[in-house]
């Protein structure tokens, strides 16, 4: 499980004998809070003995159950207590993805989202231009197949698979206010506006600029990785 506060990510290890325990020690890492808000600290309270139950030690590491993590979690900060509790949910629901852009508390600026759209559209525009002169063929689906390709090499996942058809990819990142993922978003859009203007519309060659592989790009792929 991830947890993503104020623009940091932090994976949280289970107990390698019991996977209902959850390592204290990197959810204290994810707070960013200082030092007197430690798991030893948590743990040392006497007053609070009546509800947190036994802990599981091993290498300086302390774990702990999922209803003491949000304990510790509230102990540390009500709104890092906020993100813990939607990160775990989203992660039990196999939202790996929404786990990891809940609670990012950055506002996203107007003028990112305006600019998005623009680049977007533009993307869009070229595409359906390219189909329309018969420099893509794919039967309909050109538009789709491009906005789709430029979601999954932000993200790893269409808008579909992430927001099950609730919402479209930007407005989800928007509603998120995740800010460093909708400018990741921008710079996607961007790189494949300047490959289609100099003449770049092969499907599975902008995809391996995008290092997202595909069925026919392997080879192309592998030589973009490993630039």
């Amino acid at each position: 499980m991830k947890i993503t506060f104020n623009n940091k990510t932090v994976e949280v290890k289970q107990h390698p004998e019991d996977k209902t325990l959850y390592c204290l020690n990197d959810v204290f890492k994810a707070s960013g809070a200082a030092e007197n808000k430690k798991p030893s600290k948590f743990t040392r309270n006497k007053a609070r003995d009546k509800f947190v139950p036994c802990f599981t030690k091993g290498k300086n590491l302390t774990y702990a159950n999922e209803k003491t993590v949000y304990k510790y979690a509230a102990w540390i900060d009500d709104d890092f207590y906020d993100a813990v509790f939607d990160c775990f949910k989203a992660a039990a629901n196999g939202q790996s993805l929404e786990a990891s852009l809940i609670a990012n508390t950055v506002a996203i600026p107007e003028a990112l989202i305006a600019e998005t759209k623009k680049v977007e559209l533009r993307m869009k525009e070229l595409v359906a231009n390219a189909a329309v002169n018969g420099l893509i063929n794919m039967k309909g689906h050109e538009v789709s197949n491009f906005s789709k390709l430029a979601q999954r090499a932000t993200a790893g996942y269409a808008s579909k698979e992430l927001t099950g058809g609730r919402s479209t990819f930007m407005s989800h990142l928007v509603a998120s206010d995740h800010k460093a993922a909708l400018s990741a978003y921008k710079a996607t859009l961007e790189l494949m506006v300047m490959l289609m203007l100099a003449g770049v519309y092969d499907y599975h060659v902008i995809a391996s600029a995008l290092k997202v592989e595909t069925s026919k790009n392997k080879e192309v792929f592998e030589l973009a990785v490993a630039a």
